[in-house]
């Protein structure tokens, strides 16, 4: 009993782990770039929300 058991994992659960470990890694890169996309869109709308209002405001 002093010896360690050494338990064996099978194929089907490590292939599991690396592809679920995969899915966070895309999700994770999804999300940043959607954060960047969305900050690029925000100065751009709040940019031509500034342009329409200075064109009403000489007329």
């Amino acid at each position: 009993m002093s010896e360690e058991e050494v338990k064996t994992v099978p194929e089907s659960v490590l292939k599991k782990r690396k592809r679920s470990e995969e899915w966070v890694k895309n999700k994770k890169q999804q999300l940043e770039a959607a954060k960047v996309r969305n900050a690029q869109n925000r100065k751009l709308s709040f940019k031509r929300g500034r342009t329409l209002h200075q064109g009403i405001q000489g007329s």
